[in-house]
């Protein structure tokens, strides 16, 4: 279904009507399967109503203190320093003498 089309089912079926937060909750329920699968009221009714199963500890997402992020140690660049220089070399936009480790070197180390 489309969710323009379901969207207009939904706030038509609400419209017009007052409820508390445990009943709006139902009756939405109620009424996205009637709008989305075609539903009958008594059977949308059977489903929504089933207690929902208890979500499994650990399951959800956990939000703990900030970890802390480790040293950086910026000689693990080297490597692609030197590949990203090769690069340039070989395209002719550095002289072909150049001390390429020597620069990366000076550069990260």
């Amino acid at each position: 279904m489309d969710r323009a089309l379901f969207n207009s089912c939904i706030s038509e079926g609400m419209r017009g009507k007052t409820f508390t937060k445990d009943q709006r909750k139902l009756e939405f329920c109620i009424l996205a399967k009637k709008c989305a699968k075609g539903t009958d009221r008594a059977e949308a009714e059977r489903i929504c109503s089933q207690p929902k199963p208890p979500k499994p500890e650990g399951a959800g997402k956990r939000r703990g203190k900030k970890a802390e992020c480790p040293p950086f140690d910026s000689t693990t660049l080297i490597p692609r320093c030197e590949v990203q220089l090769g690069k340039m070399v070989k395209g002719g936009e550095l002289p072909g003498d150049t001390d390429v480790p020597g620069i990366c070197r000076l550069i990260l180390g």
